[in-house]
C-alpha cells in the first residue's frame, strides 16, 4: 500500500497527484475526481481499468469535449454542466464559459483528460497504485 501511495504522490511520469486529491488527507489536483472513498464505490478491476482505459467510463463532470460553434468559433475544455439547453465547459486555463446548445454545430464525443497510465507506470506499479486506490475507504 505504501508503495502505491509513493507513486500516487511522487512519480515522475505519473503524477497523479497533480490531477487528483484524496479529501483532505491528500492535497491535490481538481482536474480529476477527488479519490476519498474510491473504494467503496469501485472495485480493483475496476480501479484498474480505470487506469489503463480511462475512457471506458468517465466521472461525471471531467469529460473532455471539443465543441465547433455556429459561428466557427472552436471551443475545448472539460464539460462541467449540461442541461437540455446549455452546457458549462472548463477551458484549459480554468475559466468557465456556458454556451447554448443551439449555438453549437458539432461537438466531439467525450474523452477523458486523463492518460493510459499502463504507458506511464510499470506493471508493478499499476498493481502498486490499485492496491493504494483500493485502500480509500
Amino acid at each position: 500500500m505504501e508503495k502505491g501511495r509513493d507513486v500516487f504522490l511522487g512519480h515522475r511520469v505519473g503524477q497523479c497527484v497533480r490531477c487528483h486529491k484524496v479529501g483532505t488527507t491528500v492535497a491535490g489536483g481538481i482536474a480529476g475526481p477527488d479519490l476519498h472513498q474510491v473504494a467503496t464505490r469501485h472495485d480493483r478491476l475496476s480501479l484498474l481499468q480505470s487506469l489503463i482505459d480511462p475512457n471506458a467510463k468517465i466521472a461525471k463532470g471531467f469529460e473532455a469535449v471539443s465543441l465547433v460553434m455556429n459561428d466557427g468559433r472552436i471551443l475545448g475544455g472539460i464539460l462541467r454542466q449540461q442541461d437540455a439547453n446549455e452546457l458549462e465547459l472548463e477551458k484549459p486555463d480554468g475559466t468557465r464559459v456556458r454556451v447554448k446548445v443551439s449555438d453549437i454545430e458539432e461537438r466531439s464525443t467525450p474523452k477523458s483528460a486523463m492518460p493510459e497510465m499502463n504507458r506511464a507506470l510499470s506493471p508493478r506499479e499499476l498493481r502498486d497504485v490499485v492496491e493504494y486506490l483500493s485502500t480509500l475507504k
